[in-house]
């Protein structure tokens, strides 16, 4: 299924197989995202979102199938390459090492992404600023909130603003101003294609361009977001 966008594919998955051992999550699944947009994915647990999303981070190799991703086949080398330069990825439950402090553990970020030594210093600091842990910046991961390290994992993968953002449940954890703050943050982020995955609808609906929702392995819908906005 293709979503109608601006005519340029920011993500083509082609007759995808996934799964883990014999128990497949998702078969002969094709789907084409717009670029530079954000997409909302939705559906129940376990309906495959964290595995497309998983697969589409290069984390998973396709049973079957080939995604490409911004214009770069993830089947390859230079393509996977390609993607993890390029990816800010926060997977639901994202794990780092908490002897670092929030500026050690965004600028980390930045540099495995490549980036120069003094662009890391500029975006780091503009990440931090942006989810307001200015403050803390100093502060270790392992003494921080649940929320404010959540906060931490949102900076770390939209510093820099990466072309591809996959971004897993990010708000969780968060309280209603926080999750406010977050759509603050990913407005001002100037990425070329988002991915977000969530359960709550409030937190994508003024956001989304897009919209795909997943249900037992399946596409269910892919199109535009603004049944989401109906009846406001």
């Amino acid at each position: 299924m293709t979503i109608e966008g601006n005519g340029r594919v920011g993500i083509k998955v082609s007759g995808l197989t996934q799964g883990y051992g014999r128990r497949e999550v998702l078969k002969d699944f094709s789907l084409e995202v717009p670029d530079r947009s954000i997409v909302a994915l939705v559906g129940p647990n376990g309906a495959g979102k964290t595995t497309l999303m998983r697969t589409i981070a290069t984390l998973l190799k396709p049973k079957a199938g080939s995604i490409v991703v911004l214009g770069h086949d993830i089947a390859t080398r230079q393509g996977r390459n390609f993607v993890r330069r390029n990816l800010g990825y926060l997977p639901q439950d994202f794990s780092a090492d908490e002897k670092l402090t929030v500026e050690e553990y965004v600028e980390y970020s930045l540099w495995m992404r490549g980036l120069s030594k003094a662009d890391i210093r500029t975006a780091s600091q503009v990440a931090i600023g942006r989810v307001q842990l200015s403050q803390a910046k100093r502060v270790k991961l392992g003494e921080l909130s649940g929320g404010m390290r959540q906060r931490a994992g949102i900076a770390a993968v939209t510093a820099g603003d990466p072309d591809l953002l996959i971004l897993d449940e990010p708000t969780s954890g968060l309280d209603p101003e926080q999750r406010s703050q977050f759509r603050e943050v990913l407005r001002a982020v100037d990425s070329r294609l988002v991915l977000i995955s969530t359960h709550l609808i409030v937190d994508v609906a003024s956001l989304a361009d897009f919209l795909i929702v997943i249900a037992e392995g399946s596409l269910a819908y892919a199109g535009s977001a603004d049944i989401l906005r109906e009846g406001d």
